[in-house]
């Protein structure tokens, strides 16, 4: 039975694969700051590592969509060979998955294995545009259908939308968005499986002050909403003055300030100061640091001074290898330890390689350290984890429109708690469609 309805799926995927029209696919606006670490399900489009397996949601503070982000380049062009000439455009898309998983609760002990197969469709509009550089409005939404063989009652729908907007006019450029996901998968902060709601919004301005100097202006906001675990409010307001050292290179300092209400713990406050520097080499090297100092202090008392930072690059050697490489160290509040947070500093790696025109393979892994630390006066936690991960697999490209692939993932976590430990291994067969 397992074996027909996977079948099923392939052979529905190729069918619509050779109906479709070639045709140049889509780019999609990029979320800042998304590493390897984040929950795929955050995610539904992402196809970095080319997986549609369940993951857990790790520690990673969801992606801020207000800047555009250095992202490792994937199969799909990101510019059009020659501008289309109406303003706007549509692609539909369609995801067909089979995943075989041997710890769907990521338990230490009596782990439960299921397979569960996903349908996962997705529309894109786009007016404007279309490489996202100059006035566009981009509207993005994504389902993830999960049905459980032996567990059914776990089944669930994933929702992604994701709306997006930039004007551009001489010196200025203003942007804003909004994002809803509902999202049920393993999160290793509570220790298994949660479904949660994620609004954010927000807006930013940019001023180019003269031809080497430009000043930034972002405000977002931000509530999850847990079915189990702590839910949290959170707003921020962040600047930033830059200075264009070269063609090649821009510096800038910042500085945020943001509050965050966590429910049952009150409320905190945090003041950032921070670098960042750019470099870009034409489409070959691209590297984005951000670092500095990050305080907080909790109304119902203490207070942490804590070392932030951000580093993102991808390095294209040759037109057919993309290597990417990310680093990372933030402080946000524990989902499941009351009054604590988790500082987390992790590190990922990853390559997609192209071969014999159709073919690709890509390989990703990483590592994260979490600890927990009491932040309103309540007595320590003494919680710390190490997470490791590392996934990958080939994808064949039947046309330019559909892809089958396959992929396998390990994933382990080592946490001072026995019951947040666990090992995770997933098989996931796949195919895809874009039109």
């Amino acid at each position: 039975m397992k074996t027909k309805l996977f079948s099923l799926g392939l052979a529905v995927a190729v069918a619509l694969s050779g109906q479709a029209t070639s045709r140049e696919p889509i780019v999609e606006p990029a979320l800042l700051e998304r590493n390897l670490l984040a929950n795929v399900d955050d995610s539904l489009l992402s196809e970095s590592a080319g997986v549609v397996a369940e993951a857990d949601s790790g520690n990673v503070p969801a992606a801020d969509p207000l800047e555009s982000p250095i992202q490792p380049e994937s199969g799909e062009p990101s510019e059009l060979g020659e501008p289309l000439r109406r303003p706007w455009d549509v692609e539909f898309r369609l995801r067909l998955a089979a995943t075989y998983d041997d710890n769907i609760f990521i338990q230490a002990r009596d782990k439960k294995a299921d397979l569960l197969f996903h349908v996962a469709p997705g529309i894109s509009y786009i007016l404007g545009d279309r490489k996202l550089e100059g006035s566009y409005l981009s509207l993005r939404y994504d389902a993830n259908a999960v049905f459980f063989l032996d567990h059914s009652e776990f089944n669930a729908v994933d929702h992604d939308a994701l709306l997006r907007g930039q004007w551009q006019g001489g010196r200025l450029t203003l942007g804003g968005f909004f994002q809803f996901q509902n999202l049920n998968s393993s999160d290793n902060d509570v220790g298994g499986r949660v479904n949660r709601q994620i609004y954010s919004g927000g807006a930013s301005a940019r001023w180019k002050w003269s031809d080497k100097t430009a000043l930034e202006l972002e405000v977002e906001a931000r509530k999850t909403d847990y079915e189990t675990g702590f839910s949290s409010k959170e707003l921020l307001a962040r600047s930033w003055a830059e200075y264009e050292y070269s063609q090649l290179t821009a510096v800038s300092v910042g500085v945020t300030a943001g509050t965050v209400e966590v429910t049952g713990s009150g409320r905190q406050n945090y003041a950032q100061l921070l670098g960042r520097v750019t470099y870009e080499a034409a489409r070959k090297l691209k590297v984005q640091i951000r670092a500095g100092m990050e305080w907080r202090e909790g109304e119902r008392g203490g207070s942490a001074v804590t070392p932030v930072f951000n580093v993102n690059a991808i390095y294209t050697p040759y037109e057919l290898l993309d290597l990417h490489l990310d680093g990372y160290r933030n402080v946000q509040p524990s989902v499941s330890t009351a009054g604590a947070n988790t500082v987390v500093t992790g590190v990922s790696a990853g390559a997609n390689y192209r071969f014999l025109r159709r073919f690709s393979a890509s390989l990703a892994g990483g590592y994260e350290h979490s600890e927990y630390v009491q932040q309103n006066g309540n007595s320590g936690s003494g919680r710390s984890d190490n997470y490791f991960f590392v996934r990958g697999g080939p994808q064949y490209e039947l046309n330019d429109h559909c892809r089958i692939g396959a992929f396998y993932e390990f994933r382990k976590n080592d946490s001072s708690r026995s019951d947040r430990s666990f090992q995770n291994n997933q098989i996931t067969l796949e195919a895809s469609i874009a039109y």
